[in-house]
């Protein structure tokens, strides 16, 4: 699947999971924990072969001050 996927121009998937190294709860705790959650996958990152993003959608109880933090 993953070759038909290449061959076809997909190179990302959605939605990537908690398993992944991603924490969404995080994101709603402000800079520190962000930080802290973010340190998990920054090599990936690094390497560009991870787009970091939440598991689902991002909980209703994080700010936008926060979450723009987690884009950053």
């Amino acid at each position: 699947m993953v070759k038909l996927f290449l061959e076809t121009g997909v190179n990302g998937l959605y939605p990537l999971e908690i398993v992944a190294g991603t924490d969404p709860i995080a994101i709603s705790r402000g800079p520190d924990a962000i930080d802290k959650a973010m340190v998990k996958v920054t090599w990936l990152m690094e390497q560009d072969r991870y787009i970091p993003f939440t598991g689902h959608r991002v909980p209703s109880d994080v700010t936008l001050t926060n979450f723009k933090i987690r884009v950053k």
